[in-house]
């Protein structure tokens, strides 16, 4: 009898010390995961500074692709400079946060999405130059930089995935929703300034703006559902103001009813400046926003600090099973809320999937449409907008797309080499 208790103690002292390497790993992957909390707030921080800097740059330079003017070109080198710094700084993050760690692949989908990123951002340097001698049309130049800044929001999406905190998956769907919406109204800043500096005729801006503006609703009425009630006082305190949304809609009527005409006034600085201040009035809450998501990181590394300073002592397995309500927390396991976030957040990466894999679709478009133009100003002697006008005749004639005119003539041009 006192054997079989021996042996029974003893296999209850072998479970209960294989039990506490399980406790003791748990304790360790949550503290590690809370160090990783705080590199992703960082990543978010730097990656949405760098898609603002982005986000000026691009309506610059669809400014001054229209205009050419010497002095804007001297404001867009210096903002060139001003998105590099940015670029450096997310970089220098990277190097020590990501880089430095050797043999850890337990990001592997945020260090191939921070690859891909920067990729893009190489073909940005190389735009640069191609806007500065004006090689490249503002259309090329739009997707460009629409390419590049969702493939830095990707990063922001997946540091949110590899967030399981309820609270803080929450904060971060509402900041990544308010950038979405603030990424449509960059785009409606660049289109718009674009339409004015070049002042030509654009049978399809009106259906392009009315687009971006339906994003816009959509995704800041999403960042208004999640965000916290601190957040969106100061969304319609800042945000929201009565004069600057008359000012919106103002210009928003005068460029419906311009797209169709021939000539219109140039109102680029005038669009590009009320365009901004919406702009930079969404980004100080976008700031807020990241401020309070280290607030809400070093909130819970606090909590979780004091749960282990306050672990009881294990008792003995035949004592009282306290010790086991104590030790094991469910707390930081996904529930059914945060489970219901991740998959909306799946839904939206999805989407968001199907819009970069679009802009690459667009952008093979531009360019097979700008090497048929060569061929044409080459052989005809034409000027760019000339060969863009025979496509288009071509195209109106045959009833079909310009796409499919341009691709006809880079395959007879192929076959004839």
């Amino acid at each position: 009898m006192a054997i079989e208790m021996k042996s029974a103690t003893n296999k209850s002292d072998s479970l209960f010390q294989f039990n506490q390497r399980f406790l003791d790993a748990t304790r360790q992957a949550k503290n590690e995961a809370l160090e990783q909390l705080l590199i992703n707030c960082q990543l978010v921080n730097a990656t949405a500074m760098l898609v603002h800097q982005l986000q000026r740059e691009r309506g610059l330079s669809c400014i001054y692709l229209g205009n050419r003017d010497p002095l804007l070109k001297q404001e867009l080198l210096q903002q060139h400079q001003r998105s590099t710094s940015y670029s450096d700084i997310l970089q220098q993050l990277l190097e020590h946060t990501i880089l430095d760690k050797k043999g850890n692949h337990s990001e592997l989908r945020l260090i191939c999405c921070i690859s891909n990123a920067f990729q893009k951002l190489q073909l940005v340097v190389k735009q640069r130059r191609e806007v500065l001698q004006c090689n490249d049309t503002a259309e090329i130049t739009l997707d460009r930089y629409a390419d590049t800044i969702l493939a830095l929001f990707v990063i922001i999406l997946e540091a949110a995935d590899l967030t399981l905190d309820h609270q803080i998956n929450r904060h971060l769907m509402a900041l990544s929703s308010l950038m979405f919406g603030k990424e449509f109204v960059g785009q409606e800043r660049a289109r718009g300034a674009s339409f004015f500096s070049h002042r030509c005729n654009n049978e399809l801006l009106s259906e392009q703006l009315s687009t971006l503006k339906q994003k816009q609703q959509q995704h800041f009425s999403l960042f208004q559902q999640l965000a916290s009630t601190e957040v969106k006082s100061i969304w319609h305190a800042n945000v929201s103001s009565h004069e600057l949304q008359r000012q919106v809609t103002q210009l928003r009527l005068i460029i419906t009813s311009a797209a169709s005409a021939n000539e219109s006034e140039d109102l680029s600085d005038v669009w590009f400046t009320v365009w901004t201040s919406w702009i930079d009035q969404v980004q100080q809450v976008e700031q807020i926003m990241c401020s309070q998501l280290f607030c809400l990181a070093e909130a819970q590394i606090a909590r979780q600090g004091r749960k282990n300073e306050t672990t009881v002592s294990l008792m003995h397995p035949f004592g009282s099973m306290d010790w086991f309500t104590e030790q094991t927390s469910f707390e930081s396991c996904p529930s059914r809320t945060v489970l219901d976030f991740l998959q909306f957040h799946a839904e939206n990466a999805e989407e968001l999937s199907k819009i970069v894999n679009e802009k690459e679709k667009q952008l093979q478009e531009q360019n097979i449409i700008k090497q048929a133009k060569l061929l044409l100003i080459k052989h005809y002697r034409l000027s760019d907008e000339q060969a863009y006008k025979q496509l288009r005749s071509a195209a109106m004639k045959n009833n079909t797309s310009i796409i499919q005119i341009a691709e006809m003539i880079l395959k007879k041009y192929h076959k004839g080499q």
